[in-house]
């Protein structure tokens, strides 16, 4: 079978591609911010493959992911990204595909997964083809589970994602340092893990896992950051007001909210209790069964979803909830809790003036562009442009260093095409990252690094 999807595309994203090896039945369509085809079907050879053309001609860069998984075989992957220093308006992704997977006799289904997501000033916006094949109806007698043999459910989250209007908008995170596989996928579709790179874009409800011997590093614009240990499981739910959230479905997190707006809160949702935290790093650890809570600096509360208590926990504490409500908190070693984190989470010491950092460089940005930047005391400029010869965009930017912020006008120049100005709040992440806190102006770029 052949086809192309969306018959028009889609911010310039378009598939052509081929299954051969299976029978497939009418495909289903959903349109949204990601245009999604899921296909039914039957497999009927000795070998699935999945073939085609990605084309992106829209936006800052594309990335193209496919995935066939038979029963029994190790899966096939393909992974292509496209990201031009113009944007794939001047230079358009073209990408061809092939994956071949055997299926071996015994093989009783398959499946398949074809992503190509584009990266834009607005977010990311995506296109969608998956199959899930079996066998042939009389074919291959299926085995009864006895109770003892049913997987238990997982553990509930109350996450703020169904029928959220923010699911798939771009949430302003990002990762800022992978290790290993790392996977990411949207919420309302938990066959649609895609491999998750540096120039990602992090949206609502989407869910993040590590594998094994994997880690991440994530930054939020309110400068909260977070690391995932091997084996562990997010959801990036949407914020309330002025009060972020996150779901630990499984596995082990470390959260620094030290540099998080004055008037931030961030609740950390689990299995058995819900731990709400501000101006602190803790660790949060979930096994479906029980949620631990470790308190490293400050303070946090720590709520019961079975019987309702909540309790405060101080620095060198830690305290389990489970279905039978809270423990008593139980003293544990800060030094060797952080010990155990060190080579997930790199830290930097922080200059005590503004003149303890040495930003002066060449910079580029996930936005395609380089950035000129020029450091004295306190004060910093930039000149940037999407390319030296004839940029789309260029601008300029003059701001003041406060601690580990900058605090910025910018304004676009006549080299580029583009005549916009408006405000930048900065975050210094490092003496080699800068992650943007808020913008106005329409401006691209949130992660500069060198």
């Amino acid at each position: 079978m052949a086809d192309t999807f969306p018959a028009e595309p889609f911010n310039g994203l378009q598939l052509e591609y081929s299954v051969s090896g299976a029978s497939l039945g009418s495909p289903r369509d959903e349109p949204g911010f990601t245009f999604y085809r899921s296909i039914e079907g039957t497999l009927t050879g000795d070998t699935l493959t999945v073939s085609g053309v990605a084309t992106a001609d829209g936006g800052w860069g594309a990335t193209i992911d496919v995935e066939v998984n038979v029963e029994g075989q190790e899966p096939g992957r393909f992974h292509q990204e496209k990201f031009p220093k113009n944007g794939l308006a001047e230079d358009p992704m073209r990408q061809p595909f092939s994956v071949t997977v055997p299926v071996p006799p015994d093989a009783k289904s398959a499946s398949f997964r074809i992503s190509l997501e584009g990266s834009y000033n607005a977010g990311s916006r995506g296109v969608v083809v998956e199959g899930n094949l079996g066998l042939p109806a009389g074919t291959g007698p299926s085995e009864p589970v006895g109770e003892e043999q049913k997987p238990k459910p997982p553990a509930e989250i109350d996450t703020c994602c169904e029928g959220c209007e923010h699911v798939g908008e771009d949430s302003g995170a990002r990762f800022s340092g992978l290790s290993g596989e790392v996977s990411i996928r949207p919420h309302n579709n938990e066959r649609a893990w895609r491999g998750a790179g540096l120039k990602s874009i992090i949206n609502w409800c989407d869910h993040i896992r590590t594998g094994e011997e994997s880690s991440a590093i994530i930054s939020f614009n309110d400068m909260t950051t977070f690391t995932m240990k091997p084996e562990t499981e997010i959801i990036v739910d949407p914020p309330q007001e002025r009060q972020s959230k996150l779901s630990l479905v499984t596995g082990k997190i470390w959260m620094n909210l030290k540099k998080m707006w004055k008037d931030g809160t961030m609740e950390v949702q689990m299995s058995q209790a819900v731990a709400g935290i501000k101006g602190t790093t803790i660790v949060c650890e979930e096994t479906g069964s029980s949620s631990v809570l470790k308190v490293l600096e400050g303070q946090a509360s720590f709520r019961s979803r079975s019987t309702g208590e909540e309790r405060l926990v101080d620095a060198g504490e830690m305290m389990i909830a489970t279905t039978e409500g809270l423990s008593e908190p139980q003293p544990f070693d800060i030094e060797s809790e952080n010990e155990s984190w060190k080579e997930y989470s790199p830290t930097e010491e922080r200059p005590s003036s503004p003149e303890g950092w040495d930003l002066t460089g060449v910079w580029t940005s996930e936005d395609g562009g380089k950035y000129y930047i020029r450091q004295i005391g306190s004060t910093i400029w930039w000149y940037g442009e999407s390319d030296p010869g004839s940029p789309i965009w260029s601008n300029v930017m003059h701001g003041t260093i406060n601690g580990d912020t900058i605090d910025a006008e910018w304004a676009d120049v006549p080299k580029g095409r583009v005549m916009g100005y408006g405000i930048l709040t900065l975050h210094i992440d490092s003496s080699n990252r800068i992650t943007a806190s808020s913008k106005t102006g329409g401006f691209g770029g949130s992660v500069w690094t060198r």
